[in-house]
């Protein structure tokens, strides 16, 4: 993927999150290409992040907790 736009990582997190199989589903239904099917997807993406990203700027005691939890899964990961 060297010479996207985006990173490898948010590439990956997309086919994580839908599989292929799935996409190929819903693409095999009437009307649909997989274009569209995967611009829904994505469009899908960028809501749940945007959402995600206010949720942590606008609620402080989230924001607080949800980085206690990453430092906690930062420290096991470092002593693995």
């Amino acid at each position: 993927m060297r010479g996207w736009p985006i990173s490898s990582s948010t590439a990956e997190m997309f086919c994580i999150r839908y599989s292929m199989d799935a996409l190929v589903r819903a693409a095999s239904t009437p009307f649909r290409t997989l274009d569209q099917v995967v611009s829904d997807k994505l469009q899908d993406m960028v809501g749940a992040n945007f959402r995600f990203y206010r949720q942590i700027n606008d609620n402080p005691d989230f924001a607080k907790e949800f980085l206690g939890w990453m430092f906690q899964r930062y420290r096991k990961a470092k002593e693995a």
